[in-house]
């Protein structure tokens, strides 16, 4: 979900790897600690951040890293 243009520094490649790294790692719940449902629902379509997953109906809906991150983004601020 990134890119960085020619010429670059070695230190800004470094930065938004690390940067990239954090965003998409996830701390494991704590033995007995009962995990906390993220899925948004929206009538028949079902957002599963967690998984990067979107499902109508059962059936599950192919979208890229961004279009995945636009869709829940709309979804958290509807109004």
């Amino acid at each position: 979900d990134d890119y960085v243009t020619k010429p670059f520094s070695t230190r800004e490649l470094i930065a938004r790897v690390k940067a990239n790294l954090r965003r998409h790692q996830q701390t494991p719940p704590a033995p007995g600690e009962e995990e906390e449902s993220n899925e948004i629902a929206i009538g028949s379509l079902v957002i599963h951040p967690d998984a990067y997953v979107v499902s109508k109906r059962g059936e599950t809906i192919e979208l890229t890293h961004r279009e995945f991150e636009l869709l829940h983004y709309l979804a958290k601020h509807i109004g």
